[in-house]
């Protein structure tokens, strides 16, 4: 049997990764916020780890049929160089991913019930929606990109802007 020595290297970070979230969400670093929507550190941990997990699931929506003619060996954007495979006649896949899209979905869900902030939620959401949108530019062979950092801060300030005082973690 042979061992890749980056899949153990990735698979040593991981396990690091995971003991450093589990340290962090018991220490209280990471529950600060949470605790504000009236989360528990168990359901913070539960929640993080879920999200990390579904984050390599991906249920498949739709499948749009398109031909990639002559793609590109390395994209080059926003200062990132994404490297490629070559692909023909694989048409594009329209996925949910469970940890980056199912999972805040149903924690959004849950605030939403308890705190019960619909106006304001529908509101932020709504503008968030149209400004990502704007912004969000396809990129052939690589998929809709935009600057990973743009949505959480702009649902941070447009959720101070419409909250009613102290809601805007969760109207975020």
């Amino acid at each position: 049997m042979i061992f890749n020595p980056f899949a153990i290297l990735f698979f040593i970070f991981l396990i690091l990764g995971l003991i450093l979230l589990f340290f962090m969400v018991q220490v209280g670093i990471i529950t600060v916020a949470f605790e504000k929507i009236g989360l528990a550190p168990g359901q913070v941990l539960a929640f993080l780890l879920l999200s990390i997990v579904g984050s390599q699931i991906n249920i498949p929506l739709k499948r749009l049929h398109n031909r990639l003619e002559n793609t590109p060996e390395t994209i080059r954007y926003m200062g990132f160089t994404y490297r490629m495979p070559r692909l023909r006649d694989q048409g594009t896949i329209i996925a949910l991913n469970v940890g980056g899209a199912l999972v805040p979905i149903v924690l959004s869900l849950h605030l939403l019930l308890k705190w019960g902030v619909w106006f304001p939620a529908l509101l932020s959401t709504s503008v968030i929606a149209l400004l990502t949108y704007r912004l969000a530019r396809p990129v052939p062979g690589l998929g809709i990109a935009m600057p990973v950092f743009v949505p959480p801060l702009l649902a941070a300030a447009v959720a101070i802007i419409t909250a009613p005082e102290g809601h805007a973690a969760v109207t975020a």
